[in-house]
């Protein structure tokens, strides 16, 4: 596929109004449950006060309001995405927690509207899979860092048994006639160890460091609930999984749900999310 379908798909998938609406509406679940994927990259960014930082596929409000709470009161966080729904939920987000030193702003990672050397640390949270030209982004991340600046990615990494991606998704992933592109936009683009790691490196980035962890991110809910949130937040996901026949369908549904009833404890669904951590310098 061309970059500019890619493209094309990520904002047809992610930018719509619907994706918005339901975002915001699993806010506060999604907001707990991926909470130690959050305060985990928020350490390997490592913000100190007074920082410019840019964060990337904001969605509805983190890293983006973490990490303002951590540059206060000097610093200040610009966050991006491509979706003006989402952005307006992150400001109501922001607002709702008295942070105030976040500013948001509708563009794409591959024309950054913003001039050379403005920040001190780029970060994205679970957004880097998802851009059409990963080689194209990061020249424009290098760009409006300052020199020395840091970056900061956090992507999926391999899932398996018990995993919130692997119990929920594989079971749909595994009956689709057409699988994915590997290399193109999709959440398990960068889950091959050193893969990212590698395309900074070859992007100019200096002092690229990787860290895998497995992290608990349990959902408040049955499994149900969590599949159905999935299928409600995840477009990708839940286009793909429309593509099968019924019964196929059905069949990866009830998988789905045994492999995460497993972790079901009647007010908790336990499943956790390997990550790949990938930080960097600009020399």
């Amino acid at each position: 596929m061309e970059i500019s379908a890619f493209k094309q798909q990520v904002a047809q998938d992610w930018a719509s109004d619907d994706t918005a609406a339901a975002w915001q509406k699993y806010f506060p679940q999604m907001r707990e449950q991926m909470a130690p994927i959050t305060n985990a990259l928020v350490e390997a960014a490592q913000p100190q006060p007074g920082m410019r930082i840019l964060d990337l596929a904001s969605g509805n409000g983190e890293p983006a309001i973490t990490l303002a709470r951590r540059v206060a009161p000097t610093g200040h966080v610009t966050a991006t995405d491509l979706s003006e729904g989402m952005l307006s939920a992150l400001r109501a987000n922001a607002e709702a927690d008295d942070v105030t030193n976040i500013e948001t702003k509708v563009c794409d990672a591959h024309e950054l509207p913003f001039a050379d050397g403005t920040f001190d640390l780029v970060t994205s949270r679970l957004g880097l899979m998802f851009f059409a030209d990963t080689p194209a982004a990061l020249r424009e991340i290098e760009r409006v860092l300052r020199s020395g600046g840091r970056v900061a990615f956090l992507v999926w990494g391999p899932p398996g048994p018990g995993t919130y991606f692997g119990a929920a998704a594989l079971p749909f992933m595994r009956r689709l006639a057409i699988k994915p592109d590997p290399d193109g936009p999709g959440p398990m683009r960068f889950a091959e160890s050193r893969k990212l790691a590698t395309v900074l490196e070859g992007a100019g980035f200096a002092n690229v460091e990787e860290r895998s962890a497995n992290l608990p991110t349990a959902y408040r809910g049955s499994p149900q609930e969590l599949l159905t949130s999935m299928m409600d937040l995840a477009a990708p996901f839940r286009n793909a999984a429309a593509t099968l026949p019924d019964e196929e369908r059905t069949a990866a549904e009830q998988e789905a749900l045994n492999d995460l009833g497993a972790g079901y404890d009647g007010e908790l669904t336990k499943v956790t999310a390997p990550v790949i951590i990938v930080t960097g310098t600009r020399a």
